[in-house]
């Protein structure tokens, strides 16, 4: 089932588009219960000219632009952003498959401004063990998105969110300019985590998501991971490494991952 959208989200980027800078005033409905326009909410139409929320429209091909992030309001791009058939209309395929470089050092230290860091997650709001842990202390507003994402906009015991999709969280903690991403390979965790071949199966289409995301934010400048499902997950890394060299990289998404091991 495709990842399901709403119109709850109170994220905005900036998209780059042509009637950017131009005036459009929504007309109100008549079950609106702001029939009458204010000064206050003129003012802040005047405010916002140019910009529109991801949720006010359907998804387009524009991308957003990061520079348009409000520190009083935290940001993320999510399978709601995408429109249910995002995959077969997001660019052609190539002959290309997703290709990973091993490199040596610490993946937070060495993590240069505008750098992706990604590490697989649950679907429940924890990060509570593990290099998630290391996520959550080093980039606790970032965390706090992502529990709010998995608690409040999803409510993991009824409508919660959907193995094999991602999340992407921009720079929001204080002195941090990294991104974060979130691949949900697992409902849960612990002792109740998912089999290893289900994660196995939620890998190739989060990490599919997460490239058409990347797509939309085009101040990422290079995606780094860890050694993703083979911590707590407990799958061994060479199955998924197999499972994302096989991903075929479709027109506009990165092609190259950086894996850092210490």
């Amino acid at each position: 089932m495709p990842p399901h959208r709403d119109g709850n989200i109170t994220n905005s980027f900036q998209r780059k588009s042509e009637g950017q800078g131009k005036t459009k005033t929504e007309e109100p409905t008549a079950n609106s219960p702001r029939d009458a326009p204010t000064a206050s909410s003129s003012r802040e139409e005047d405010k916002n000219n140019g910009k529109r929320r991801i949720s006010d429209s359907p998804p387009t091909d524009e991308r957003c632009n990061v520079k348009a992030l409000k520190a009083d309001a935290p940001t993320h791009l999510s399978s709601k952003d995408l429109a249910p058939n995002w995959l077969t209309a997001t660019g052609n395929v190539t002959s290309t498959t997703l290709s990973l470089s091993t490199h040596q050092g610490d993946l937070f230290d060495q993590a240069p401004p505008n750098c992706l860091l990604v590490h697989a997650c649950n679907t429940q709001g924890s990060w509570g063990a593990g290099i998630a842990r290391t996520f959550r202390e080093r980039y606790p507003k970032a965390y706090t998105i992502y529990r709010d994402f998995c608690t409040k906009e999803h409510n993991p015991r009824y409508s919660p969110v959907l193995p094999g999709t991602a999340l992407i969280i921009p720079p929001v903690d204080s002195g941090k300019s990294q991104w974060i991403g979130c691949l949900f390979t697992s409902a849960k965790y612990g002792k109740a985590k998912a089999k290893p071949e289900a994660i196995l199966r939620n890998t190739t289409p989060a990490m599919q998501m997460l490239l058409e995301l990347i797509r939309q934010a085009d101040e990422i400048t290079e995606l780094r991971m860890c050694k993703i499902n083979s911590g707590l997950f407990g799958v061994p890394w060479e199955e998924t490494q197999e499972a994302l060299e096989s991903i075929k990289v479709r027109e506009g998404w990165r092609a190259n991952v950086e894996i850092w091991e210490p």
